[in-house]
């Protein structure tokens, strides 16, 4: 029951945001999805980087609290830190592609 309502309330700050959770829900990180990318980012939410198959791949942990059981204030503060660490390379992309 704790898991629905935290997935709940995150998927209510993203709304706030402008941004749809529809039809997504956490993943594992499987070797076979590892493998298939160029870069992994983790938010730092307690990973047990001895268990992730992608730790060899991570170039960036963003180091983020873990916004399970956090009051809303807390999950809101979560997710615009990761518009931020988003919005930043994505510039740097458009930059580079002018």
């Amino acid at each position: 029951m704790k898991r629905v309502l935290f997935l709940c309330l995150v998927v209510q700050v993203m709304k706030e945001a402008g941004f749809s959770m529809e039809g997504q829900e956490p993943k594992l990180l499987s070797e076979e999805l590892a493998d298939s990318t160029d870069k992994i980012v983790t938010m730092g939410c307690g990973v047990d980087a001895g268990a992730c198959p992608a730790k060899v791949l991570v170039s960036e942990d963003w180091g983020l609290d873990d916004p399970a059981g956090q009051p809303i204030e807390l999950v809101r503060q979560i997710r615009d830190q990761v518009k931020v660490k988003v919005a930043d390379p994505l510039e740097r992309l458009r930059r580079f592609a002018q």
